[in-house]
């Protein structure tokens, strides 16, 4: 009996350990699998904690032990390693988000290697590809002037196609949705890659609308 009680110490720790991973991972990337897992682990082994500290152990107490290290596990592995919901306003977690996104909705080149001096408003979106719904990225903040006219210059000559954001809706380049692009109608839009498909459509865009500017990559 006591050795099956140090077991199963020894996996509610395991558990609560790995709670405090996914907080720290969630906190640095804010993505949503993360989150559930770390809210799920910290409060199922919360819960075996106080029952434990009680001395009301399961009667099944081996088994009960072996099962919930394997759900554990498992969960961590599957939910873990899924592409996530994720929307930020967090200018510091932007490195790990893209390199995180690389893995699952793989954006582009256009996308900045850091975020410029004097960035503000930035806001990170990522959706994962659901059965027939295409996954995307979306980074935009508002940026120095001459960093806006660097990036124009650069989208200017490497575009294969340029059109207004408000008529997005009468070309058949497909752009992610996103809610800070209602508010940006007259902004330039320089598509760097594009594949025409109505079930799959694929685009890498750069959206510049004064010192507003968005990287998206659907």
């Amino acid at each position: 009996m006591e050795t099956s009680k140090k077991i199963y110490k020894f996996s509610l720790y395991f558990q609560l350990a790995l709670g405090l991973f996914f907080l720290a991972a969630f906190l640095l990337v804010f993505a949503s699998t993360f989150g559930a897992l770390a809210l799920l682990f910290l409060l199922w082994g919360g819960i075996r904690y106080l029952f434990a500290k009680k001395g009301k152990y399961p009667k099944l107490l081996t088994e009960q032990t072996i099962l919930s290290t394997i759900i554990t596990i498992l969960l961590s592995l599957y939910i873990g390693l899924s592409s996530a919901f994720i929307i930020s306003p967090l200018k510091y977690q932007y490195p790990l988000q893209i390199r995180y996104e690389s893995h699952f909705n793989h954006p582009g080149e256009q996308f900045p290697a850091k975020l410029p001096k004097g960035a503000s408003d930035y806001r990170f979106e990522a959706v994962p590809t659901i059965l027939q719904g295409q996954g995307y990225v979306v980074v935009s903040f508002h940026a120095p002037s001459d960093f806006i006219s660097s990036e124009r210059a650069r989208f200017c000559s490497s575009a294969i196609r340029t059109f207004k954001l408000g008529e997005r809706y009468n070309n058949e380049v497909d752009l992610p949705y996103s809610e800070v692009f209602e508010e940006h109608p007259d902004a330039d839009v320089y598509v760097v890659q594009a594949a025409i498909d109505q079930n799959h459509p694929h685009s890498e865009a750069v959206i510049i609308d004064g010192d507003f500017i968005a990287y998206s990559s659907l």
